[in-house]
């Protein structure tokens, strides 16, 4: 929790200059309002004891602070926002970087729209909280101290009258607060999941529709929407609880000062101006607990969000950087798997001691059944994820001790489901090389076989291809990918099911392509048709996460074992 609440405040750090400046303003507006009664009392006393010529001066003091608390509010105000603001973004960039480091297992376990929820909705309070937790808590807790030590000093009778409403409300105000912090986390809980339905819902719609199954779609987020209607209901009605009672408690404070004061001036003990004075002051003993009151479901809010998002934060990537020195050039392309071990989750392992070697610029095709662990060793060498046991190397190097960055610019991944994002033609294959030319992007489509269709298409390279490439299809996308591997030039090629999801003719043109793409590069290939892995130089056939054969296309036929009958087949 301390360690929390440093990293709460760190993100002031940025700003300090401005947010001390903010500060001072807080100071000098509350300040203001404590001297506002003092001021109107002195003016009062003055207009009944028949001192006319002091009404003058105290008259310009009250216009004076009441200028001085306009532009000093109206400065922290405007300027705290913009800082709040700031800082939530800064969170949300930290957080987002944060995301983008996690491994393939991470995101194996989580929903999209549940992270989309804490980037988004769990963040949305954080501004005012940051704005307005430090301010608020100066500001008033000068008004209340300086407003109690004039009172005292005036008539510690009447205040004592008026500060025994303090605890009821001071208590009434703790113990809901807790409340709406418990019922705020299971608020942002419900709102998660109505983001990762509705994440899920839009992303497979083709789906739901296909097997006629919107109406289950809709009743399970309408489900989801009532426990979220429910929890906010009762946020509500707490804050609701507690702004009535403090309102009733307010309201007889007033009453028991009006009446016991009257008692007092009626008695000679206190003065009619010394009454008037202590009713406005107790609006500044009663607002900062009405205010914080008021402000605390935006407070536990923003205190359940930023508690969600540092749980995401002080979530160590189990893939991390060596952070040792990059090789020098670009890799040869040698890659070992030695007695490698692997599971997903606490389950059977997926791969079973493999153990093999690939040499530079060799094709090496990986075959079996599904799920015998051939995505799994292509998920392995750009370390989307680390083996349980055993270990990989590129050019003799343990891929662990390999700088990240530098370890996946030597490989190039063609899979069968293909990635777009939205926007142009040219901005998708320059995705893989961010600093090549137009001319570049455009040779690595011509030797994808891509250059002909873009150009037909209604904008060229400048056409928006929409959301996931949907204004393409499916042999169009491939083609983007594949030119996306011929820009990257790397010297490790992977491709994992790259024809798999195409009709004949369209795998044939894009074999060609390949074909093309393969020469001069170590490339590891993963294929359901075994016709088109025949060209390679070593077929590797893994049964029940195990190797169980090795050797060219004609030496595993003339064996007769595992993989001719997978080629029968």
């Amino acid at each position: 929790m301390k360690r929390r609440y440093k990293k709460f405040f760190s993100y002031y750090r940025p700003y300090r200059g401005k947010f001390l400046l903010v500060l001072s303003c807080a100071v000098i507006s509350a300040a203001m309002g404590v001297l506002f009664p003092l001021c109107v009392r002195n003016i009062t006393d003055a207009l009944l004891t028949g001192a006319r010529a002091s009404v003058l001066p105290h008259a310009a003091l009250l216009g004076l602070l009441t200028v001085t608390e306009v532009f000093s509010s109206g400065y922290f105000d405007l300027v705290g926002h913009t800082i709040g603001a700031r800082m939530e973004n800064d969170l949300r960039q930290e957080l987002f970087g944060h995301l983008e480091d996690m491994s393939f297992r991470f995101f194996d376990q989580r929903r999209v729209g549940e992270l989309m929820s804490r980037l988004t909705n769990d963040l949305n309070d954080l501004a005012e909280m940051f704005h307005h937790a430090p301010e608020d808590y100066l500001v008033y807790s000068i008004r209340f101290i300086g407003s109690s030590v004039v009172l005292f000093l005036i008539d510690w009778r009447l205040a004592l009258c008026a500060y025994a409403f303090l605890p009821v409300m001071a208590v009434l105000t703790l113990k809901l607060n807790r409340r709406v912090r418990r019922v705020s986390e299971e608020n942002l809980e419900d709102i998660s999941e109505i983001n990762a339905r509705a994440e899920e819902a839009i992303s497979g719609i083709r789906v739901s529709q296909a097997f006629n199954r919107q109406e289950y779609e809709k009743e399970g987020f309408a489900r989801a929407g009532l426990r979220f209607a429910a929890s906010r209901g009762r946020i509500y009605g707490m804050e609701m609880v507690e702004d009535k009672a403090l309102y009733v408690l307010t309201r007889c404070m007033y009453i028991a000062v009006i009446l016991y004061g009257l008692m007092r001036v009626r008695s000679g003990g206190a003065a009619v101006a010394d009454l008037i004075a202590f009713i406005l002051y107790i609006e500044n003993l009663t607002t900062p607990i009405r205010h914080l009151a008021w402000m605390t479901t935006q407070y536990q809010m923003g205190l359940a969000g930023f508690g969600r998002a540092m749980e995401l934060l002080e979530t160590v990537p189990d893939i991390t950087d060596p952070g040792n020195e990059a090789p020098r050039g670009i890799a040869r392309g040698d890659i070992a798997f030695e007695g490698v071990s692997f599971r997903y989750r606490q389950e059977k392992p997926v791969l079973r001691d493999v153990s093999f070697r690939i040499k530079s610029g060799e094709c090496f095709a990986i075959v079996g059944v599904s799920g015998v662990g051939k995505s799994t060793i292509c998920g392995l060498i750009p370390r989307f994820y680390d083996v349980d046991k055993g270990r990989i190397t590129l050019d003799g190097r343990d891929i662990r001790d390999i700088p990240l960055a530098y370890l996946r610019e030597q490989i190039s991944i063609v899979q069968q489901d293909t990635y777009l994002f939205s926007g142009s033609v040219m901005e998708n294959i320059r995705y893989s090389r961010p600093e090549a030319t137009d001319e570049q992007v455009m040779e690595a489509a011509r030797n994808a076989g891509a250059d002909t269709f873009i150009r037909g298409l209604p904008d060229g390279y400048a056409t928006d291809i929409g959301p996931r490439g949907v204004r393409l299809s499916g042999g169009q996308r491939q083609r983007l990918s594949i030119a996306r591997a011929f820009l990257r030039n790397a010297p490790v090629l992977i491709l994992d099911e790259a024809t798999s999801a195409l009709d004949r003719e369209s795998e044939q043109g894009i074999q060609k392509a390949l074909e093309v793409l393969r020469r001069g590069r170590t490339t590891i290939c993963v294929s359901h048709r075994l016709s088109t892995i025949s060209g390679a130089d070593v077929i590797c056939v893994l049964r029940e996460g195990e190797v169980c054969e090795t050797g060219s296309f004609d030496e595993l036929m003339s064996q007769r074992g595992e993989f001719y009958r997978l080629y029968g087949e």
